[in-house]
Formats: structure tokens, C-alpha cells, sequence
């Protein structure tokens, strides 16, 4: 039929050995292309691979030289390539595989290999969650130490430190609740120590303090009542032994100065 072209296999045209030839020319063909690519891609990521290179020396001043004439591309691969160590960096620490110490040396050195005053965001948050993870955890450890030490109070204040990101967080919150009855306890005893000597204002300051653990604790706050009626009983009482000695002072000072003008007058009368 004269409206189909029948496809021709060329190859079949040739010979066994022509085949092979234009196989094998074809391969290396190919061979060169890859290599001409990777020359290429080489030429492109040179300034990227000299700024590995310096990174992994630890050369930061030939890294600012290069940074003179590095292309934006360059400069930013090699912006993921420093935020991806961070990364690295902020893991290791977090699943306390190696110290604070060895964390901020390392973190340091990235951070000296960005372009001065160009440091990237996701740098400095993951440095900033090293430095808020190292406080909490150093807090937890300080809370342990205090209520080792029966300092309740101090104990809570550290455990109240502990941030969400923290392994430590769920045990320092339940050791929050713990701590309550004992703080309110130890200030209970304090103000009722200072309520027997008479010391109602410092007695209501403790029981005040004992309240800021627990709101509602019922006992707490008739006590805290009857430090007020005492103290205020006993400034009243205050004021007036106050105006009592003010009364008892202006006369003792009239009798007195009535007796020295009667001799001034005695005196002048006699002199005349």
C-alpha cells in the first residue's frame, strides 16, 4: 500500500563489526558528556567545595577572602551547608550526646564562617534554643540540689525554670505539685514561731508567702486573719502608748520650763 512507510532498521544494514563500532563510539559519547558535566558542575561548585575545604580547616581568615569574589549561588550553598551543621550540632546536644562546652565551641565555629553581620535566622534560633536548653536543664539541677537540702521553696522556683523542650520537663512540673504542701508547711511553722512571740507582722508575711503555694488552703487563711486582728490590735496599741508618751512628754517639758522661768523671775526681782 502506498500510504504506509515500513520503519527501517539501520542497523540491521551494517555489518556485525560496524555495529560494534557504533556502539562502542556511542559509549564513549556518553562517557564524555558525563565528564564534560562534571567538569562543568566543578567549575561551578569550586568556590562551595574551596569553602568546605576551608570550614573543615577551620580557616576563617581565607574564608572572608572568599566571600570577596564568591557568587550568590555559591554563598548560599554554602549558607545551607553551615545551617545543616548547626542542625547537626543542636541534635547532638539535645540527645546529650556531647556537652554544652563542646556544643557552644562548635556552634561558634559555624557561626565565624558566615559573612560578617549576615548570620542566618535558622542559625540563630537553633542557637538560641542550645542556650534556653542549657539554662533549664541547669535549673533542674539546681532544684534537685535544693530539695536535697529541704529548700522547698528555692526547689519550686527552679522546677518553674524547666521549659517544654527539656526532657526533665514532665518530672520538674509533677515535683511543682509536689512541693506545694511542703512550702506551705515550712512557712506555717515560721509564722506560727513568730505569732507566739508577738511578731505579727512578720507572722502574716510568712503566712502570706505560704499562701502564694496554696490558694486555698482553709487553715492558711483563718491564721492569716488572726494575724491581722492581732497586728492591728497591737498597732492601735502602739499609737496609743505613742500619744500617751508624746502627752507625758509635753507636760514633764511645761513643768520644767514653768520651774526655770520662776527662778528667772525670782532672780530679777531680788537683782532689783
Amino acid at each position: 500500500m502506498h500510504g504506509i512507510v515500513k520503519e527501517t532498521d539501520y542497523t540491521k544494514l551494517l555489518t556485525p563489526k560496524k555495529q560494534k563500532i557504533v556502539i562502542a563510539v556511542s559509549i564513549v559519547g556518553i562517557i564524555l558528556a558525563g565528564c564534560i558535566m562534571f567538569v562543568i558542575t566543578s567549575i561551578m561548585n569550586n568556590d562551595y567545595n574551596k569553602a568546605k575545604s576551608y570550614y573543615l580547616k577551620n580557616d576563617t581568615s581565607s574564608m572572608t577572602q572568599l566571600y570577596k569574589t564568591m557568587n550568590d549561588v555559591d554563598s548560599n550553598k554554602i549558607f545551607d551547608y553551615l545551617e545543616n551543621n548547626a542542625q547537626s550540632v543542636s541534635n547532638d546536644y539535645i540527645t546529650e550526646k556531647i556537652s554544652y562546652e563542646d556544643t557552644s565551641s562548635k556552634m561558634n565555629k559555624i557561626k565565624s564562617f558566615y559573612k560578617i553581620n549576615e548570620v542566618s535566622k535558622k542559625f540563630k534560633d537553633l542557637n538560641a534554643n542550645i542556650i534556653a536548653l542549657y539554662q533549664s536543664r541547669k535549673s533542674y539541677e539546681l532544684a534537685v540540689n535544693a530539695e536535697q537540702k529541704d529548700l522547698y521553696e528555692v526547689a519550686y522556683e527552679n522546677y518553674k525554670k524547666v521549659i517544654k523542650t527539656d526532657s526533665n520537663y514532665t518530672v520538674a512540673t509533677d515535683k511543682m505539685i509536689t512541693l506545694c504542701p511542703l512550702i506551705t508547711n515550712q512557712f506555717y511553722v515560721l509564722a506560727k514561731g513568730e505569732y507566739e512571740l508577738a511578731n505579727y507582722s512578720k507572722a502574716f508575711d510568712y503566712i502570706g508567702r505560704a499562701l502564694c503555694y496554696e490558694q486555698n488552703n482553709q487553715d492558711m487563711l483563718k491564721f492569716i486573719n488572726e494575724c491581722v486582728a492581732k497586728y492591728t490590735a497591737q498597732k492601735d496599741q502602739i499609737v496609743a502608748e505613742n500619744i500617751q508618751k508624746t502627752a507625758e512628754n509635753k507636760e514633764y517639758y511645761y513643768q520644767n520650763t514653768t520651774a526655770v522661768l520662776l527662778d528667772v523671775l525670782t532672780i530679777t526681782t531680788q537683782k532689783q
